[in-house]
């Protein structure tokens, strides 16, 4: 039932994330805390599947309609990290779950100048020395708990109940920082 990636197949219903809002979330936060004459990243999962390619679209537009118009996305890590964008970054967008690496990389490539801000999408309990040393500014948390439960209860009333749910049953992102982070580990 939680086939939020494959739009188009066959299922009773769907649990996903507010595309729009996820992005918009991360788009407002780097808006607000980064040089809008500086360039914008959205690193985008391998093969970018259909979320990730709803996530950096509305990324994208968002950050657009908040001033920012140099924004690239990319999923080949080496490129993002390459000089010439080093130089030119003020921000990027995480936007799959699998940011570790980039933390990594991101405080290699800026040590001794100033690291851009890194929105990040899911909650870890390895992201929390990012959140502390502030190498990571936010995650927005996607609430996978919220879904499964969701997603269950639905299924439950659908069976036992024929009530039958809403085709696509969306689940709000939350934002994470340093201060509210263990609240929801």
């Amino acid at each position: 039932m939680l086939n939020y990636d494959f739009p188009e197949t066959k299922r009773e219903f769907a649990t996903v994330n507010d595309y729009s809002c996820a992005a918009g979330l991360a788009a407002e936060i780097l808006s607000i805390s980064t040089d809008k004459n500086k360039a914008l990243a959205v690193y985008a999962f391998a093969g970018m599947s259909y979320m990730q390619q709803e996530l950096a679209h509305h990324f994208c537009e968002k950050a657009k309609s908040l001033g920012h118009n140099d924004i690239f996305i990319t999923d080949d890590i080496e490129e993002l990290f390459s000089s010439k964008n080093t130089e030119r970054i003020s921000g990027i967008y995480v936007s799959h779950a699998s940011y570790l690496e980039v933390c990594r990389k991101a405080e290699k490539a800026w040590q001794g100048s100033e690291m851009p801000k890194i929105v990040v999408s899911d909650l870890y309990d390895e992201c929390v020395p990012y959140l502390e040393n502030g190498t990571v500014t936010a995650v927005i948390y996607q609430e996978p708990e919220q879904q499964a439960f969701l997603t269950a209860v639905s299924l439950y009333e659908l069976i036992s109940e024929r009530k039958r749910p809403d085709d696509i049953l969306r689940i709000n992102p939350l934002v994470i920082m340093r201060s509210n982070y263990k609240k929801y580990l």
